[in-house]
């Protein structure tokens, strides 16, 4: 008797969701899917359950919260100054304790970024290299300043009082939550209801 079931299905399926591709593991595409949309759906779960809290943000009326939004923005936007940024951190940071957010869930993945992006990043910026000024802290000194190509490097290299600044500022404005991660606000902004 002839065998007659195709041959896709005579071979051996994978044992485990993984394949292997060019010696990489590979998570194929329905997995992925399924990974995002959980990851969707458990990020709803949490939104939900901060708006049904009982803090400051949660017992607002929406009306005042959208008000309080949109001042909040502009007001965020038009400060320049390293200690206007700071009173925004801090009234941001008192918030977050007033609603009962989570401080360690919100400034952790803040932080990170804030480090990577605000600090890290721009800290080339505080020296007299790129940015003229008070030299506040010398590094190096050279016999004799240099000119490359269009760059000038200075005889005596430091971080000066404008970069510090500079790098405060920026770090500051990333680290501010509600600049650059609203979303972790955003379950306060929702009006709280009882739901089906």
């Amino acid at each position: 008797m002839e065998n007659r079931v195709p041959s896709f299905l005579l071979e051996k399926s994978s044992p485990g969701p993984l394949m292997r591709d060019s010696g990489k593991m590979k998570v194929p595409f329905i997995e992925k899917g399924i990974h995002h949309i959980s990851r969707l759906i458990r990020t709803g779960y949490v939104q939900w359950e901060l708006s049904s809290q009982k803090g400051f943000f949660q017992e607002m009326d929406a009306r005042i919260k959208v008000l309080f939004l949109f001042f909040f923005v502009i007001i965020v936007s038009l400060k320049r100054e390293l200690i206007s940024e700071i009173y925004i951190g801090g009234f941001v940071f008192a918030l977050a304790l007033l609603s009962r957010l989570s401080i360690v869930t919100l400034y952790k993945r803040v932080l990170f970024l804030g480090i990577i992006f605000g600090f890290l990043i721009t800290l080339p910026s505080a020296f007299n290299v790129i940015t003229k000024g008070e030299i506040v802290l010398p590094i190096a000194k050279l016999s004799r300043p240099y000119q490359l190509w269009i760059y000038h490097v200075p005889a005596e290299i430091g971080i000066t009082r404008e970069g510090i600044y500079g790098v405060g500022l920026l770090t500051m404005r990333v680290i501010t939550p509600c600049r650059y991660h609203i979303w972790s606000f955003t379950p306060l902004l929702l009006p709280r209801s009882s739901g089906p």
